[in-house]
């Protein structure tokens, strides 16, 4: 079963959306890139609800952890289309 964690993703990317959901099918760890973005976007939305300097740090280490979970999707993402196309 899909974890609802992913739907971050898709709403991130609904141009991309069957080209993700295929890859996930075929691929656990492109899967888990996935589910850990959507689990570090509720982790930066639920330390942002508090104003501390402590919260603000921890907004700011997850949001660099979306960023580079993001940055590591797309070359996933370009990997998968790019060997789809040399099978063809």
């Amino acid at each position: 079963m899909m974890s609802t964690k992913t739907r971050y993703i898709f709403e991130r990317y609904p141009e991309k959306k069957n080209q993700i959901w295929q890859r996930m099918l075929r691929n656990a760890e492109f899967s888990n890139i996935c589910t850990d973005y959507g689990k570090c976007i509720e982790a930066a939305e639920y330390w942002n609800q508090f104003k501390s300097p402590d919260a603000r740090a921890k907004v700011e280490e997850y949001r660099y952890l979306c960023d580079a979970l993001e940055k590591e999707f797309l070359q996933a993402l370009s990997d998968s289309a790019g060997k789809q196309d040399n099978a063809r």
